[in-house]
């Protein structure tokens, strides 16, 4: 079983967190209302979106570098992202 903390750290010196894998723009969601990155199941987030009918929408949207998040979809977001980060 995965556990997950929320911690609030002061870094004082550049970090660098991650495992070197290259993350594109369809790996994470960003909003930036509240500066948050969702990184994404990809097999949930695309069974969302094309239950949603939303598939053709976010791929355009994508391709133009510019995700806009829907209230429909930030309601169901939580059902198709691992955590937010």
């Amino acid at each position: 079983m995965m556990r997950y903390w929320e911690m609030e750290l002061d870094v004082c010196t550049p970090l660098f967190i991650g495992s070197g894998e290259k993350i594109t723009k369809l790996d994470y969601v960003y909003q930036s209302s509240n500066w948050m990155v969702y990184m994404l199941d990809e097999a949930k987030w695309a069974s969302f979106l094309k239950r949603a009918r939303l598939m053709n929408d976010f791929t355009s949207k994508v391709e133009a570098f510019h995700v806009i998040l829907t209230s429909e979809i930030m309601g169901n977001l939580q059902h198709a992202c691992i955590h937010p980060t």
